[in-house]
């Protein structure tokens, strides 16, 4: 009986052990989150380096004017009054004048 203790708890702690590294909430499920989770990291870092640009952008457009007119012109197809826009169709690399 002394030797069957310890044999069982042995037993007992080596099932929990393999448990708890390949069973559900284990450490593959760990690892596939760490990986999720630097996943996840690197498209925050590419959003947060959007809205830096657009802050940028912004920040532009409200304190130069010129910045402001062009995108309006480049953007909207906005002219000055007394201004006349022509726009130009561009031709296929391959197309001749006929």
């Amino acid at each position: 009986m002394k030797g069957v203790i310890p044999f069982a708890i042995i037993v007992f702690f080596l099932v929990l052990a393999v448990v708890s590294i390949f069973g559900e909430g284990g450490y593959s499920h760990l690892t596939a989150l760490r990986e999720s989770l630097g996943r996840q990291d690197q498209r925050n870092t590419d959003r947060q380096e959007y809205v830096d640009s657009l802050r940028r952008e912004v920040y532009e457009l409200e304190k130069d004017d010129r910045v402001l007119e062009k995108a309006a012109r480049e953007h909207l197809g906005m002219a000055r009054a007394n201004e006349q826009i022509f726009f130009f169709e561009e031709q296929p690399s391959g197309a001749q004048n006929k």
